[in-house]
C-alpha cells in the first residue's frame, strides 16, 4: 500500500500509515539503520481511533444498550449495530459522543441528592455496584477516544502522546495484540526524538495532521487525509485500475503524480470563497438534532434501568433490567479489566523496549476476559452442545431401527409434540392467538343479543388499569385514581349493577406465581407522582412497583365506591379482600370465585368485565357448575 508523507526542512521525511505497514516499516528500519535517519513512521491517527471505537463496541456489545438505541427514534440508521461494529467511524463517533453525554447526564442525576465529596460518592458508588462500575468504566473509555480525537482536532502532539499512552492498557486487556505490540513502539519514538531532537520533534507538532480548510478544529491525520484523496480518485472515470496491469513506471509515475494532484486540489479549495469559516457541527440545526438524540436515549435508558441510580448490585441488561447471564463473573472480570492492562503494558515497556530482553516479536497471551459479549458466545456454545447431543440420540436410534420391521419415523409417531393434538388439524397448529378463540365461542354459544343488564358486576381491576392508565401519563396517580372510580362506577350503573366485585391479582411475595425476577426499575411510588410514560412496558413489570400502587389504589377505591350509590362493593387486596374473604391468588380464579358468591347470594345474572381471554376459557370450563347454581 501506499502511505502518505511529508518531508521536513531537514530533511526528515513523516510517513502515516495503518498497523501493518507501520510495522513492516519499523522491521526495515530495524534492519537498516540508516533508513531510521531519513524517515520517521507514523501509526495513522484514524486507524488507531477505529481500533478504539471496535474496543468500546466490543464492551457495550450484549449490555441491551445497542438495542435500547434501537427503539430510541435516533436521527441515525442502525444506530446499535452502528456504534457496536464500528464500521462507519463518523458515525460510530457521533453515537459514541451521544452515549458519552446521556451517561454524564445520568450519573450527575445520581448525584444531586448526595452530600459528600464527588470523589469520594463515586469511589463508594463503583466499590458497592457492578453496574455503576462497568458504566463509570465505558464513560471514561469514551472521554478518552474524544480527547484522543481532541489532539487530533486541534494538532497537539503533546496531549497525542498522553492519550495514546492511556490508551494501552485497553490495546492489552481486550486481546488487540497488533496494536498492543507496535503503539508503545511508536510512544518511544516519539519520546525519543522529542529528547534527542526537539528541532524535529517541533516540526512534526506542525505536521503529523494535515487542514483541508480554515475551519478550527478541524485537521486530521495524513492517514485519514489519504484516504479521502484516494475516494476522491476513485470516484474517477476507471479510478486506480491502471495499476493494476504491472507496467513498471506506473507506481513511479502515480507516486509523482499524487502529491501535484493534491497541491491542485487545495489552491482549487483556497479560490472558493470562504463564506464559512464555522465548524460543519458548530451550527444551530446539527446542536438541536444533536441534543434531541441525547434527550431520547436517556428517557429511553431512565424508563428501564439507570445503571447509576439502580441499588442491584450485580450487572444488569439496560434494556430490560434483568440480570446479565453470568454477571458475577462478568462483574469480576470487567473490574480487573484496567489493571490487568496497566500491568501488561508497563511489563511489555520495561521487557522489551526499555530492556531489551525479550523481542518485539515475542508472543502476547491472550487474557480471554469474561465480558457481556462473551456471555452471549458462551450460551451459543451450549445451545450447539444440546443440538448435537440431539442429534447423537437420533443417530443411534438410525442404527438400532436398522433391519428391524419397524422403520425409526413409525416409532418416534406417538411421541409428544411440541404442540398438543387438539391445538392442531391435519398435522399443523392452528394459527392465531388465545384471543381467536372468542369468535368461535360466540358461534358455539348462538345466544343471540346478550342482554348486559345484571344486578352484579365483576371487574377485572388490571384491566381497566391498562387502559385507563394510557390516556393520564403526565397526571398525577391520584389524578388517576379519582378517573377509575368514575369510570368503575360507570360500568356498574350500565349495567344497572347495585353490586361491584372489583378483583386484582395478589402481588405480595406469599403469590408462588408471582415470584419471577424484576425486569422493570424499582421506583419510590407515591399519590403525587407523575404517572410514567412507560408504565405498562416497565413500571408494571416490577412486582415491587406494582404492589406498592395496589396498596394505594385499592383503600382509594373501596373508601369511595362504598360511600356512593351502589349497595355492596368488594374489592381484593393481596391476602385481604375488602368487604368479602377470599384466598386465592389468581385474579383469573378470583373472578370465578366472586361469581360463584353472586350465585350463592340470589343474584341471577352476573356481568363479568375483563380484556383477557384466560378468564373467558376459565368461565366457560365453570359454565355448567355455574348454570346448576342459578337460582
Amino acid at each position: 500500500g501506499y502511505s502518505p508523507s511529508l518531508t521536513t526542512s531537514q530533511g526528515l521525511t513523516f510517513i502515516a500509515s495503518d498497523q501493518p505497514l507501520y510495522a513492516s516499516q519499523k522491521i526495515l528500519a530495524f534492519q537498516n539503520p540508516d533508513l531510521q535517519r531519513s524517515i520517521f513512521s507514523i501509526l495513522g491517527p484514524l486507524h488507531i481511533e477505529q481500533v478504539l471505537l471496535h474496543i468500546h463496541g466490543n464492551l457495550i456489545r450484549d449490555t441491551g444498550l445497542d438495542k435500547v438505541m434501537d427503539v430510541s427514534f435516533l436521527t441515525v440508521e442502525s444506530p446499535g449495530t452502528a456504534t457496536v461494529s464500528a464500521a462507519f467511524i463518523t458515525r460510530a463517533r457521533y453515537l459514541l459522543q451521544i452515549i458519552a453525554v446521556v451517561l454524564h447526564s445520568m450519573i450527575m442525576d445520581s448525584y444531586r441528592d448526595s452530600e459528600i465529596n464527588f470523589n469520594e460518592w463515586l469511589k463508594e458508588r463503583c466499590n458497592e455496584n457492578d453496574n455503576f462500575f462497568y458504566w463509570n468504566m465505558i464513560l471514561n473509555l469514551q472521554l478518552t477516544i474524544l480527547l484522543f480525537v481532541r489532539s487530533v482536532r486541534e494538532r497537539k502532539l503533546e496531549l497525542f502522546r498522553a492519550v495514546l499512552a492511556s490508551t494501552c492498557k485497553y490495546f492489552f486487556a481486550m486481546d488487540h495484540h497488533n496494536y498492543a505490540r507496535w503503539v508503545p513502539v511508536h510512544l518511544a519514538d516519539l519520546l525519543v526524538l522529542k529528547e534527542q531532537k526537539p528541532d524535529i520533534y517541533a516540526e512534526l507538532s506542525e505536521f503529523f495532521t494535515v487542514s483541508k480548510s480554515m475551519r478550527p478544529n478541524s485537521s486530521m491525520g495524513l492517514d485519514q487525509a489519504h484516504e479521502q484523496y484516494n475516494d476522491i480518485i476513485k470516484s474517477m472515470s476507471g479510478g486506480l485500475l491502471f495499476l493494476n496491469e504491472n507496467k513498471k513506471d506506473d507506481l513511479l509515475k502515480w507516486s509523482v503524480a499524487l502529491p501535484e494532484l493534491a497541491r491542485v486540489l487545495e489552491e482549487e479549495e483556497e479560490v472558493l470563497p470562504q463564506n464559512e469559516l464555522r465548524h460543519h457541527e458548530d451550527r444551530p440545526s446539527f446542536q438541536k438534532t444533536f441534543l434531541q438524540n441525547c434527550h431520547r436515549l436517556k428517557a429511553k435508558l431512565n424508563s428501564v434501568l439507570n445503571p447509576f441510580a439502580t441499588e442491584k448490585k450485580k450487572l444488569c441488561l439496560v434494556n430490560s433490567g434483568e440480570e446479565m447471564g453470568n454477571a458475577e463473573a462478568v462483574g469480576l472480570s470487567v473490574r480487573s479489566l484496567e489493571d490487568i492492562g496497566d500491568n501488561q503494558f508497563r511489563e511489555y515497556l520495561e521487557e522489551r523496549i526499555v530492556n531489551r530482553g525479550t523481542p518485539i516479536s515475542a508472543v502476547l497471551h491472550k487474557n480471554s476476559l469474561t465480558i457481556p459479549s462473551t456471555v452471549g458466545t458462551e450460551r451459543d456454545k451450549e445451545r450447539r452442545a444440546e443440538t448435537a447431543a440431539d442429534l447423537k440420540l437420533v443417530r443411534e436410534l438410525q442404527l438400532a431401527g436398522d433391519g428391524r420391521e419397524t422403520a425409526i419415523i413409525d416409532a418416534l409417531e406417538f411421541e409428544p409434540n411440541n404442540t398438543p393434538a387438539v391445538f392442531c388439524k391435519d398435522g399443523a397448529p392452528y394459527e392465531g392467538s388465545k384471543s381467536s378463540l372468542l369468535p368461535t365461542m360466540k358461534k358455539l354459544g348462538d345466544v343471540g343479543a346478550v342482554n348486559l343488564q345484571s344486578s352484579v358486576v365483576v371487574v377485572d381491576l388490571s384491566h381497566v388499569v391498562h387502559y385507563m392508565s394510557s390516556s393520564s401519563k403526565g397526571k398525577s396517580l391520584s389524578h388517576l385514581f379519582e378517573k377509575m372510580s368514575a369510570e368503575l362506577l360507570r360500568i356498574a350503573q350500565t349495567s344497572r349493577a347495585n353490586t361491584l366485585f372489583v378483583v386484582t391479582d395478589r402481588y405480595d411475595a406469599a403469590n408462588p406465581m408471582k415470584q419471577r425476577k424484576d425486569a422493570g426499575t424499582q421506583l419510590h411510588v407515591t399519590a403525587n407522582m407523575t404517572v410514567p410514560t412507560d408504565i405498562q412496558a416497565n413500571f408494571m413489570r416490577n412486582r415491587h412497583n406494582k404492589e406498592e400502587f395496589y396498596k394505594l389504589l385499592v383503600p382509594y377505591l373501596f373508601n369511595k365506591l362504598q360511600n356512593g350509590p351502589l349497595h355492596r362493593v368488594a374489592i381484593t387486596f393481596n391476602e385481604k379482600t375488602l368487604g368479602m374473604d377470599c384466598n386465592h391468588f389468581e385474579a383469573d380464579y378470583r373472578i370465578v370465585i366472586f361469581v360463584q358468591e353472586a350465585l350463592r347470594l340470589g343474584h341471577s345474572s352476573v356481568t363479568v368485565a375483563t380484556g383477557d381471554t384466560d378468564v373467558v376459557a376459565i368461565l366457560v370450563g365453570h359454565c355448567c357448575e355455574l348454570v346448576r347454581m342459578c337460582p
